[in-house]
């Protein structure tokens, strides 16, 4: 299994997000995310949130194929033309070589025009054991006050 899930706020600037041309780049991302013709595994989309525009990529896929290279060119887009713009990207792959391994994640981080990979957590959910979590009930809720407080009252 194949999987990617980011979001971007797109800015001409780190001080503003419009300087005049930003919705001719917006509308020439348009044309490179529809150009790429992504399968329909994939989601990308640029909107609109409280005056600001946002992409939203996210795809799916049994194993790495072209959307990979696909997602790649958009971020590769972004950082170069809109170089305010941040964001991350989070891809998984059952496949991925080390580092950082099978079922990893790989961070895709976009701020200041430039794109920085970083490893990321593995993401697995744990059952904490209770001891780590002394004089507290994972199960009722409840703290035990026994065990936090070893001393007489204040």
């Amino acid at each position: 299994m194949y999987e990617f899930h980011g979001w971007f706020r797109l800015s001409q600037t780190t001080e503003e997000s419009d300087t005049g041309q930003l919705d001719a780049i917006i509308d020439e991302l348009n044309e490179l995310v529809a150009g790429l013709g992504f399968p329909t595994n994939v989601s990308a989309e640029v909107t609109v949130l409280n005056g600001e525009y946002y992409l939203f990529l996210h795809g799916v896929a049994n194993r790495r194929r072209d959307e990979a290279v696909r997602m790649r060119q958009v971020l590769q887009f972004v950082a170069r033309r809109l170089p305010g713009s941040y964001g991350l990207l989070y891809e998984k792959d059952e496949d991925m070589p080390v580092p950082p391994g099978p079922n990893a994640f790989r961070a895709h981080v976009i701020a200041r025009g430039e794109i920085i990979e970083r490893l990321a957590c593995r993401c697995r959910s744990r059952v904490a054991s209770r001891r780590r979590f002394r004089g507290f009930s994972a199960w009722s809720g409840t703290h035990h006050r026994s065990s936090l407080h070893t001393q007489g009252p204040p």
